[in-house]
């Protein structure tokens, strides 16, 4: 009975610890407080008042709509994030149930899985060059890097979920779930520098539908 007890314990903190990650390491994944600014690209084209769009409006129309597919893409698994918080946050007030808890944290990992096979299959539009255009690829890859690493995270608070509250899966679930924050945060700044030198600017890329 002592061992049910302390295993029920574990698992108990285990989710806890889950609740914890979640309250605090959510966030709106796909922009930085702190955006680039020009004087840290000294080597590009930036915009100036005689030449906006030094590649092209067609360069600046292509990246806000690659941009656009990204937001489109993630924002499903964003949704996912926020049902599994949800959930998690009645489980741990004792108002939800652990089945409940376990599908929606498996639904969240398919959906996100879905998310970076998406990321990953966007490419750099022909229109956009030079530098621009690797920062941009560089930018993509980061995305992509970030759905995985929420693909993942799901997975494993499905399994701590399930009853394996196991100290090295916790501790792969905290490490997934930080890298994915850190990527995420990387994502959008990379590609708001990337859209700076094309001349556009932060706000476009947050008005789009």
């Amino acid at each position: 009975m002592a061992d049910d007890k302390e295993t029920g314990g574990a698992k108990e903190g285990a989710i806890g610890c889950l609740l914890i990650l979640l309250l605090f390491g959510g966030c709106v994944w796909w922009l930085s407080d702190e955006e680039p600014t020009p004087d840290e690209f000294p080597e590009a084209r930036m915009p100036t008042e005689d030449n906006p769009f030094p590649q092209g409006e067609a360069a600046k129309n292509d990246a806000l709509a690659l941009w656009q597919s990204v937001v489109g893409f993630a924002d499903p698994c964003d949704d996912a994030a926020a049902r599994a918080q949800q959930t998690v946050n009645q489980l741990a007030a004792g108002e939800g149930t652990r089945i409940e808890s376990y599908r929606v944290a498996n639904d969240a990992s398919q959906i996100c899985s879905d998310a970076w096979q998406s990321i990953s299959r966007l490419k750099v539009p022909e229109s956009i060059e030079g530098r621009v255009r690797a920062d941009l690829a560089e930018a993509l890859k980061t995305c992509d890097t970030t759905m995985f690493l929420r693909k993942e995270s799901y997975e494993k608070m499905a399994t701590v979920i399930d009853g394996d509250s196991s100290p090295s899966l916790v501790v792969a679930f905290q490490d997934d779930t930080e890298m994915a924050q850190t990527s995420a945060l990387l994502c959008g700044s990379r590609f708001i520098g990337a859209m700076l030198k094309l001349g556009v600017d932060a706000e476009e890329m947050d008005d789009l539908p």
